[in-house]
Parts: structure tokens; sequence; C-alpha cells
């Protein structure tokens, strides 16, 4: 991966950037190095995933949508995925609501983590970045 002229990933709220075998190495194969640890929940067109680094443990959640190209605008349905690193004490949160039958609660505490610090994101054109806050993909709800 290109280096980023902004500087590497912050280790924001405390988060590990994570190690060479997920987000600061290999894009492309950063996502195989994630192993499920919640299901967080989501919608038919959007999914939050706690996942953790099977090298180096770092918590992150995977966010992706889908948005429905109804009238052909973009030449077909797009695709966006989200890996924001977390802290350990987000992760157990984001755990415990879940487990505690809390689901809303988790989906809204996933999506405001999601986009609004430091990510790694991966856009509709299979482009990865570094992003700092929201992005194109907060245009349009998923649909």
């Amino acid at each position: 991966m290109p280096e980023d002229p902004e500087g590497t990933p912050e280790a924001l709220a405390g988060a590990s950037a994570g190690c060479e075998r997920c987000l600061l190495g290999d894009p492309d194969h950063a996502a195989s190095m994630l192993r499920l640890d919640v299901d967080v929940g989501g919608t038919h067109h959007e999914g939050l995933l706690l996942k953790r680094c099977a090298n180096c443990g770092t918590p992150v959640l995977q966010h992706w949508l889908e948005f429905l190209d109804w009238n052909d605008r973009w030449g077909g349905d797009q695709f966006w995925t989200h890996w924001t690193p977390l802290t350990e004490a987000e992760s157990q949160v984001l755990r415990e609501q879940v487990q505690g039958g809390k689901r809303e609660v988790a989906e809204q505490l996933a999506r405001s983590l999601s986009k609004s610090r430091r990510h790694l994101t991966r856009d509709s054109d299979f482009r990865f970045r570094w992003k700092e806050g929201p992005d194109a993909s907060d245009i349009l709800y998923p649909c």
C-alpha cells in the first residue's frame, strides 16, 4: 500500500492502529486476518461487525454499506467498507450491549464510532485509503 502523505493511522482514543498483517499491511489481505468477535447488527444493506486481528488482537469495527442503484446513475450498486480500530473498552461495551439484548443501542454506538475517527475505507471502486471522519458514503443512507 502506498504511504499516505497525511501520515500513518493514529491511535485515537487509545485505539491501536493494528499491525502489518491487518490494518497497517496490504489492505487486500487485511480482511482475512480479522476474525469475527460479535455480530453487532445492521440491516439487509448495512453490516456492523466487531472483529479482532488474529495476529495482534486489535479490536476493529467493520462497517459495510450497500447503496442500491435504482436508476442506473452509478452503473450498478455501490459497496463501501470501513474498518475502524477500537479500544478494548469500546469493544467490551459493544459486546455487552449485544449480549444484554440491547442490539439497537449497540448499533447506534457502532455507527457513531464507525466513521467519526480515522478509519481504513474501501470505496465503491475498491480503492483503499485512510480517511479522517465522514466520507462520500455518508451522502446517502444505505437502501
